[in-house]
């Protein structure tokens, strides 16, 4: 039902921001004022290990695990 715990799945979301955030960024792809992303480690077991908040601007795939 569960696994071995040693494979994961990685996914980000972007979220609008209302009001100031050092970490939102203008992204008129996505929302029409500025906005955040999350990195979400996610492991076979069904757990977060891990929830990033990252620049919406920078690409996602700098911050994927080994």
């Amino acid at each position: 039902m569960f696994g071995g715990g040693t494979l994961s799945s990685s996914d980000g979301q972007r979220f609008p921001v209302k009001g100031k955030s050092t970490t939102a960024r203008a992204m008129k792809k996505y929302f029409a004022g500025q906005g955040l992303s999350t990195y979400t480690h996610v492991s076979d077991q069904h757990t977060t290990f891990g929830t990033k908040v990252i620049i919406v601007t920078r690409r996602e795939a700098h911050y994927m695990l080994d």
